[in-house]
Order: structure tokens, then C-alpha cells, then sequence
């Protein structure tokens, strides 16, 4: 659907057609009675491509459901969608995707001179420490959390 907005003095109008073309709906909007500033918004009438947005590098990018709530104070949470990019080198404070001893997980990289630690983001996780008998990958560096509203 495209919107459109046109201004009067206290009230807006939204225009909608549907993808056909073959619809046009208006519906008038008293500012008075709304409580947010609408004239502040921008509308994007051309779209938005949300490859473009927010996708680097396509073809090293998911998507990754997470479950749990070990990332919590990182504003990740049970059910949110993370956007993951293999591209990125991981540096230290990334959140990353893991995988240890084939278990994937979800956590903050944490490179110190003597080891290296996966944070959770929730104080009742302990860190993890990758040993050198651990079967460690990085699967890639979260870029973007997406969230149900």
C-alpha cells in the first residue's frame, strides 16, 4: 500500500492505493485530536527497500530466531529475530552467533590476552570459556535485533 499525506492547516489527509491501482481510499485526520506530532513524521512514498536498509552484505547475511534469555540486558530477547552478518571479522564486544561443541548460542565476544570468553548479557548466566578442546566457530557478528512490537 502507498501513502501519501497531504497538509491543511490542522488536518492531514492519507491517500492508500493498493498494489492494482484500482482502489483509493482517503481518510482525514483531525490534528487536534491526536497526540503525537504527526508533522514530524516522514512518510516514505517511494518504499523502502529493507535489503538495502539493512543488509550490508547479502550474501553473507541471516536471520537467527533466539531462544532464551541470556542476552536480555542487551535488549535481545526470547523470540527476537537477529540479523547476522559472516562477513564481519568478530571483535572484541561483538555479539556473535556461536557454535561450541556443536550448541549454537548467542553472546558478547570477549578477547583477553590469556582466553577467550563468551558474555552473557544477564546475570544469571556465568561466562563461558572457550577451552582448546572445544570445537569453536563463530557463525558471524549480530548487526541488527528485529522485534515484535
Amino acid at each position: 500500500m502507498l501513502v501519501t499525506e497531504t497538509y491543511s492547516d490542522n488536518e492531514i489527509l492519507f491517500h492508500s492505493r493498493t498494489a492494482e491501482n484500482n482502489i483509493n481510499k482517503s481518510k482525514k485526520i483531525n490534528l487536534t485530536r491526536i497526540e503525537i506530532p504527526y508533522r514530524n513524521l516522514e512518510l516514505l512514498e517511494d518504499g523502502l527497500d529493507l535489503n538495502e536498509t539493512l543488509i550490508d552484505c547479502p550474501n553473507s547475511t541471516f536471520l537467527i530466531r533466539v531462544s532464551g534469555d541470556s542476552m536480555q540486558n542487551a535488549g535481545i530477547n526470547d523470540g527476537d529475530i537477529l540479523l547476522v552478518d559472516r562477513s564481519k571479522q568478530p571483535k572484541h564486544g561483538n555479539i556473535i552467533i556461536a557454535s561450541i561443541n556443536k550448541n549454537l548460542t548467542v553472546k558478547r565476544l570477549n578477547y583477553s590476552y590469556k582466553e577467550t570468553l563468551l558474555l552473557a548479557e544477564n546475570d544469571n548466566y556465568l561466562p563461558i570459556f572457550i577451552r582448546p578442546s572445544d570445537r569453536f566457530e563463530i557463525w558471524g557478528v549480530a548487526t541488527m535485533v528485529i522485534k515484535s512490537l
